[in-house]
């Protein structure tokens, strides 16, 4: 047994035995609940650096356990007294829902891409533009993400009306993510749009098709440029 299987065997007891405690408590225990959740968390993070090495059934099977560890710990973070903490274990579970999607197929997937759009939309609850906008710009870029994923797996008008959500959640994004400020995530972003925008375009037809394929190559050209501007930038005046 490696010495990552053995941290995550070893986190895997202390996690059961936090949860036995957990169930117990008095007044006088009141922090166990908390303890119990890091634990949780901590396992998670052990779950997905073994699943990174494995393949097949056995990553699918760490994706599922990390899954309901980020479950486990939101029975504790609760939005009501730890909101920060609870919006980024919503965006956390979104994501290993998300890479559970991808490795499932079918209805399976399309099921748990569904199930992290739904975690991203509850941290977006509280990760508001206006109280935490590049976290929850990261948050909309993740939703749309599973959204144009889950795209991919429906059809007919479900598939069309997913890439429109996911056009729509790149571009709450990209009212914090700007050029000026963060060149990098705004290309990221734009090229996400382009591709979400060329999915649902190559769905639709006639002129709704060509109106949103035509915003995808804006959207790559964008992201081209910021590219281009970033490994060519414009020469600046040169002193002698």
């Amino acid at each position: 047994m490696s010495s990552l299987q053995k941290q995550v065997s070893a986190l895997r007891a202390e996690a059961s035995q936090g949860k036995g405690q957990q169930q117990h408590l008095t007044s006088a225990l009141a922090d166990l609940p908390q303890d119990w959740a890091t634990t949780q968390n901590n396992l998670r993070n052990a779950l997905e650096d073994e699943c990174e090495r494995a393949a097949g059934d056995k990553a699918a099977a760490l994706l599922l356990e990390s899954v309901q560890t980020y479950r486990n710990a939101l029975e504790v973070y609760t939005k009501a007294d730890l909101p920060q903490t609870w919006a980024m274990a919503q965006n956390n579970l979104g994501n290993a829902l998300d890479n559970e999607g991808k490795c499932a197929g079918g209805n399976k997937a399309l099921a748990y891409l569904y199930q992290a759009a739904q975690s991203y939309r509850r941290a977006l609850e509280v990760r508001t533009k206006a109280d935490l906008p590049q976290d929850g710009a990261m948050t909309q870029n993740n939703l749309g993400n599973a959204l144009k994923d889950a795209g991919e797996h429906a059809n007919g008008d479900e598939a069309i009306a997913l890439f429109d959500q996911a056009v729509q959640a790149y571009r709450r994004a990209l009212e914090v993510r700007t050029k000026a400020d963060l060149p990098q995530d705004w290309a990221m972003t734009q090229n996400n749009l382009g591709n979400a925008l060329m999915a649902e375009g190559e769905r639709a037809s006639g002129d709704k098709a060509a109106v949103l394929l035509d915003l995808a190559v804006q959207a790559f050209q964008k992201r081209f440029r910021c590219t281009t501007e970033q490994v060519y930038p414009k020469a600046g005046p040169s002193s002698s």
